[in-house]
C-alpha cells in the first residue's frame, strides 16, 4: 500500500513538470515495467500516452502493465501497438522488445501464450469483419424497409425451459424478425421449442450456429445470424441480446416502433442492464416482485443495419472508425468511443439513464433465477465428459442489497406488486397454447430438480472435486448444495 501511494506521487510529480522536461514521466514509465509494479506502469504509461499519444515506451509499458492475463484492456493495448507500427515489422518489434526486456522466463512464457490468443482472434476478427461487411453491403441495397422496425438475434443452448417466454416477450414488444443460433444443445430440447413455435411464427428462424460457434464463441453465431438477417430482413435496427434478458421502455406500453421513432437520429441506443438476484422456481422473466434489483452502467445496445459493423459482440457493436456514428444512452446522451487501428469499439458501459424519463430502455437480466435455476447452471450436462466438471465465473448465490433507485424503477414499470400487467401474463398463456409447447417446456423445466443436481455432483469423482475446490467454493456459496461438495471432497465440516 505504502509502495503505490509513493509510485503515484512520483507519477504525479513528474506529470505535473511535464511541460518543463518531459524526462521523468518518460524515464518512469520505462522504470515501473516490473512484475512488482504493473498497476502504477499502467497508470504512467496512460498519463505519458494523454502527452504523447505515438510514444513507442509509453505503448510498451501499457502492454506489459496487462500482460499478466487475458482482458479487454490487453488487446486494446496489442492494437495500440499495431497503430502505431503502420504496418512497419521494425517498430513494431521494437515496442514488444520493450515489453519482454523486463520479463522473467515465466512471464515470457505466459506472454507468448497471450499473444498468440491475440493473433489467432485478430484473424478471426479480420474474417467476420469481411462477412460483416458484405452483409451491410446487402443490407444497404435494399429496396423496401418498413420504419422504426427492430429484429432479435440471439444463441441458443439447452435454453428449453426459457426460450418460449424469450421469444414471447420479443414478439409481445412488437420486434420484427428473431434470428436463434442454435448450438451444442446436448438437452436437444430446445430446438424442437423453436421449430414448433416457427410453424405458427414465420418471423422465428431457427438457424445452426454449431460450427460457427466453435470458431468464434458467441461472436462467430452473431456473425452467422447477422448475415442471415441481412439476406431476409426489411427491419432498420437489430439487437443482439441473450434468451434470459428481456428489453422493457418506460413506460412499460411502449413498444419498439415508439421507441425507435423517438430516438431516429440514434445509429446505435445503449440500454443499462438491470440485474435481478434470485427469484421462485420458474418465475415470469418480468416479475421483479421476489428478486433483488440491481441497476449497473453496462449496456445492451440495439444498432441502425447499414452502419459500419465489423463484429457482433453480446453489449455492442464494433464498427470501422469512419464513417462516425452516433451512439446515444437510451435517455439520450451521446456516448463517445475512440477509434483504435481503424476500428472504434464502442463503450461498453459508462453512464445510467434516468429511470424518470419518458421513452428510456432496460435489459431485465435474470443474472439469477432460483436456487435451484442458479445451481443447474453451475455444473456441465455431463460433467464427466468436460476437463473442468464446474463452470467458473459466478460468485455465489448471494443477494446485494436493493438500492431505491432499482426498486423505483420496478414500481415505474410494474406498479408496486412489481409484476408484469395481466394483459401480459395472458398473452403468455394463449401463447405457449397456441403453439402447442406446453408439454415441451415442462419436460425441459423437469432436468432442473433437486434430486437430479445431487446425483450430477455424486457423479463427480471426488479427486475432481477436491481439484477444483477453489471454483465451487466460490460460485457454490449460499447454496444448499455446498455442504454436499464438502462432504464429496473429504472435508466434511460436520
Amino acid at each position: 500500500m505504502k509502495l503505490e501511494q509513493d509510485l503515484t506521487a512520483q507519477i504525479n510529480a513528474a506529470v505535473a513538470i511535464y511541460r518543463t522536461n518531459p524526462k521523468p514521466l518518460r524515464r518512469l514509465s520505462a522504470y515501473l515495467r516490473q512484475s512488482k509494479t504493473r498497476k502504477a506502469c499502467g497508470n504512467c504509461a496512460k498519463k505519458l500516452l494523454k502527452k504523447e499519444p505515438f510514444s513507442k515506451d509509453a505503448i510498451a509499458s501499457l502492454i506489459f502493465a496487462y500482460a499478466d492475463h487475458k482482458c479487454g484492456d490487453f488487446r486494446t493495448a496489442l492494437d495500440l501497438a499495431h497503430q502505431r507500427a503502420k504496418g512497419d515489422p521494425e517498430i513494431l518489434n521494437k515496442i514488444m522488445g520493450k515489453v519482454m526486456s523486463n520479463m522473467d522466463a515465466k512471464e515470457l512464457n505466459k506472454f507468448n501464450m497471450l499473444l498468440q490468443e491475440y493473433n489467432h482472434e485478430s484473424a478471426e476478427n479480420a474474417r467476420r469483419q469481411t462477412i460483416n461487411l458484405q452483409a451491410q453491403a446487402r443490407l444497404l441495397k435494399r429496396t423496401h424497409i418498413e420504419p422504426h422496425t427492430c429484429d432479435v438475434i440471439t444463441v441458443a443452448s439447452n435454453e428449453g425451459p426459457y426460450i418460449a417466454e424469450f421469444i414471447h416477450h420479443y414478439l409481445y414488444q412488437g420486434f420484427s424478425n428473431l434470428f436463434i443460433g442454435l448450438n451444442n444443445d446436448t438437452s436437444e430440447k430446445t430446438g424442437p421449442i423453436i421449430s414448433a413455435i416457427a410453424q405458427h411464427y414465420p418471423q422465428v428462424h431457427l438457424i445452426d450456429t454449431d460450427q460457427e460457434h466453435q470458431k468464434g464463441r458467441q461472436r462467430g453465431s452473431c456473425c452467422k445470424l447477422y448475415d442471415e438477417a441481412s439476406k431476409i430482413t426489411k427491419s432498420t435496427h437489430c439487437m443482439v441480446v441473450d434468451v434470459d434478458e428481456s428489453w422493457v421502455a418506460y413506460p412499460f406500453s411502449t413498444k419498439i416502433q415508439d421507441f425507435l421513432t423517438v430516438h431516429r437520429h440514434s445509429d446505435v441506443i445503449s440500454s443499462n442492464w438491470v440485474h435481478c438476484h434470485g427469484g421462485n422456481l420458474f418465475d415470469n422473466p418480468l416479475d421483479l416482485s421476489n428478486t433483488h434489483l440491481r441497476i449497473t452502467d453496462k449496456f445492451k445496445s440495439l444498432f441502425r443495419y447499414g452502419i459500419a459493423a465489423t463484429d457482433l459482440g453480446a453489449h455492442v457493436p464494433w464498427v470501422l472508425a469512419e464513417p462516425k456514428i452516433l451512439h446515444t444512452s437510451s435517455d439520450g446522451n451521446a456516448i463517445h468511443s475512440k477509434a483504435i487501428n481503424g476500428l472504434r469499439r464502442l463503450s461498453k458501459s459508462g453512464t445510467q439513464a434516468c429511470i424518470q424519463t419518458a421513452n428510456t430502455s432496460w435489459v431485465i437480466h435474470r443474472f439469477m433465477r432460483s436456487e435451484l435455476e442458479y445451481t443447474n447452471k453451475l455444473l456441465y450436462p455431463d460433467a464427466n465428459n468436460n476437463e473442468i466438471p464446474f463452470k467458473p465465473g459466478r460468485k455465489g448465490y448471494l443477494h446485494p442489497e436493493e438500492s431505491f433507485e432499482s426498486s423505483l424503477l420496478a414500481k415505474n414499470l410494474f406498479g408496486n406488486l412489481r409484476i408484469p400487467p395481466k394483459s401480459y401474463i395472458e398473452s403468455l398463456e394463449r401463447f405457449i397454447e397456441i403453439c402447442g409447447v406446453r408439454n415441451l417446456i415442462t419436460d425441459a423445466r423437469s432436468d432442473i430438480d433437486e434430486k437430479l443436481i445431487k446425483n450430477r455432483i455424486e457423479r463427480i469423482q471426488p479427486t475432481e472435486i477436491r481439484k477444483y475446490r477453489d471454483i465451487w467454493t466460490r460460485t457454490f456459496r449460499g447454496t444448499r448444495f455446498l455442504e454436499l461438495l464438502e462432504q464429496r471432497s473429504g472435508n466434511s465440516c460436520a
